[in-house]
């Protein structure tokens, strides 16, 4: 199955169990990071060059995580 099947598959999912764009959208961003973070070695200044964005965004994104009562990747 190609990306564009999965990432079908994967909304309808979400919309049917009711979840809402932002909801999506954030998790989304999160669980991205996440996992280029674990590729990179929990660097946030590789993942960040990776990435294509600025590491403060990731450190923003994190600290969303924390104050939800998660532990950042890697600690």
């Amino acid at each position: 199955m190609n990306l564009d099947g999965q990432f079908r598959k994967v909304i309808q999912e979400l919309v049917k169990n009711g979840v809402d764009m932002q909801q999506a959208t954030e998790e989304f961003k999160l669980k991205f990071v996440e996992e280029a973070l674990k590729l990179n070695g929990d660097s946030v200044c590789a993942t960040a060059d990776a990435l294509g964005i600025h590491r403060n965004t990731i450190n923003k994104l994190l600290k969303k995580r924390e104050a939800n009562g998660k532990k950042r990747p890697g600690r």
